[in-house]
Order: structure tokens, then sequence, then C-alpha cells
């Protein structure tokens, strides 16, 4: 069960800190913030939780060497983002992303320069990674800490299912 939760919360954490970095970015290219819409209302980006997750799980597997970390970081993110931008194409029929004008890219899904980007932040992810598990496991007990992932687990479903319905609805209303 704990190694669950560690889950869930690595989701979490790379969830939200994709969202940072996706702002960051925004704000340094185009010196303004940009509100970007996701599958998630709130401060998350779930395809970076879900690459954070795979990220670590793999990395544990090769003992945290952070060059191995880079390329699996990269490969899998890169495989993520592709696929992502496939499945919202062919069942939303929207884009979020287009890459075609930049070097060195696949179909405009994925590029070179951000698989790099992908690697790391990675790394950086992988190292700090302990100093977010010391942060929430050292300082809650086994309960709470399950009563805490439960409600945040619950919010975050409630969250995903009001988002989808929402999706149906404006797919309904296009129909007609």
């Amino acid at each position: 069960m704990k190694n669950l939760i560690k889950l869930f919360w690595i989701f979490m954490i790379g969830s939200v800190m994709g969202c940072f970095v996706e702002e960051l970015w925004c704000l340094i290219k185009n010196k303004c913030f940009q509100i970007r819409k996701s599958l998630i209302y709130g401060p998350m980006i779930p395809i970076y939780g879900i690459a954070a997750t795979f990220i670590v799980v793999i990395a544990n597997g090769v003992d945290y060497d952070l060059a191995k970390v880079f390329i699996i970081g990269m490969i899998v993110a890169t495989i993520i983002e592709y696929i992502s931008s496939y499945i919202q194409e062919k069942i939303f029929h929207t884009k979020s992303w287009d890459y075609s004008s930049i070097p060195f890219n696949i179909n405009g899904r994925v590029n070179l320069l951000y698989s790099l980007a992908f690697g790391l932040f990675s790394v950086f992810f992988v190292k700090k990674l302990s100093f977010f598990e010391k942060l929430l496991f050292a300082n809650f007990n086994d309960i709470v800490m399950k009563i805490v992932t439960l409600v945040v687990f619950v919010f975050f479903l409630w969250m995903l299912f009001y988002q989808f319905w929402l999706l149906i609805g404006r797919k309904r209303e296009e129909k007609v």
C-alpha cells in the first residue's frame, strides 16, 4: 500500500511541477503568463505526472544512475508526449501543441530539443525526489498519509470526471 501511495504522490508532484515548468517556459518565451488548459482544472498537467511515475519506476531499476535516468527520461517522456498528442488529435480532434516549425520533429508531435529537456528534467526530478519524499512521508504518520492521499485522490478523480463530462457536453453541442 505504501508503494502505491508513493507512486500516487510522484504522479501528483510530477503533474504540478510539469505545469509550473510549462508556465515558466511560456513566461520566458512569450514574456507573459499563459493560462494553459489541461485535462484537469487546477495547476497540474497529468501527462507530466504519468511520465514522472514511469521514469521513477524505471530509474529505480537502474539504481538511479543519472546518465541512464537522462536517457530513460528522454525516451519515456517523448513516447508519452507522442502518444498523448496522437490520442488527443484522434479522439478530441484538437491539438495542444505543434512542433512542426522546430527542427528534428516527428510529425510535429515531438522534437529533439524538448526530448533533451525532458531528459534533463528527469535527472532533476529524480535527484529532488528524496526531498519530496522526506517532506511528505516524514511529516505524517501512516494513517494521516492514507487519509490525505484518499482525499486528494477522490478530489482528483472528481476533477477528471467533471472535465470529461464537460468535454462530452461540448462534443454533443458541436453535433447539434
